[in-house]
């Protein structure tokens, strides 16, 4: 049975930014944002990255590409790219983005 969900960003009410792990902050979802159907069959690590006023996603599509999605920070809209990258499958999997 091949299963799909969708990824969602959930933007959270409290920055993280200069909080020690002691401090206790309550954290409330302020918005959710859909991007696009994704693969589910397997726990995947996905990745959120916000650089400046625009905002970044690398998931795994549900054909279990890559994709890169981007939205600016004032957008319900996402823009997306399926890379060439295909791995063979494994719940070991997680993807990691990084700004240069």
């Amino acid at each position: 049975m091949i299963r799909h969900t969708v990824v969602s960003i959930l933007l959270l009410g409290s920055s993280l930014m200069g909080m020690s792990y002691a401090e206790n902050t309550e954290l409330s979802i302020r918005s959710v944002t859909k991007v696009a159907p994704a693969w589910s069959g397997h726990s995947v690590g996905y990745c959120l990255l916000t650089e400046g006023d625009r905002q970044y996603v690398a998931y795994y599509g549900t054909d279990r590409f890559i994709n890169v999605a981007m939205r600016s920070l004032d957008s319900p809209e996402w823009t997306s790219i399926r890379l060439l990258s295909r791995v063979n499958w494994d719940s070991h999997h997680y993807l990691t983005m990084a700004m240069d």
